[in-house]
């Protein structure tokens, strides 16, 4: 990613709620209930709950974008950690477009194609090295 990438996803990130509990709620609601993920979140904790859980993840993913030598190990941690639990690539697919559409509702019509591309961009980095983790589980 590039620092005027990381901008544009750090900029429009305060424009949709610093706290993410807004886009954390509208991505909750474009999750299919049948993904994986989802069903993990939903047998650990009631909704309100997954949405706080949700929205410090997005935070930490949004923030971290600026700091990206503490993040690396942190997210091949995270994979390493759920690749046990059979955390799969398709998993994180469906959850990178839901985030993507998330963002989408939330900006409405003026989020231009630079947005979306940082958005996609900053997701793929870091579904990227969630993945490598989740490989060495």
């Amino acid at each position: 990613m590039t620092p005027d990438q990381i901008l544009l996803v750090q900029t429009s990130f305060q424009m949709v709620g610093a706290d993410g509990m807004a886009l954390a709620t509208t991505l909750q609601a474009r999750l299919p209930g049948e993904a994986p993920v989802l069903r993990r979140l939903r047998s650990a904790a009631p909704p309100a709950e997954q949405a706080r859980q949700l929205a410090a993840m997005l935070v930490l993913a949004v923030r971290g974008l600026s700091r990206s030598r503490a993040l690396r190990p942190a997210l091949r941690r995270l994979g390493a950690r759920h690749g046990a639990d059979g955390l799969a690539e398709g998993e994180l697919a469906t959850f990178g477009r839901a985030l993507l559409e998330s963002v989408e509702e939330r900006l409405g019509a003026t989020l231009p194609c630079a947005v979306r591309d940082a958005w996609a961009a900053g997701y793929r980095m870091q579904a990227d090295l969630v993945i490598q983790g989740a490989r060495t589980a």
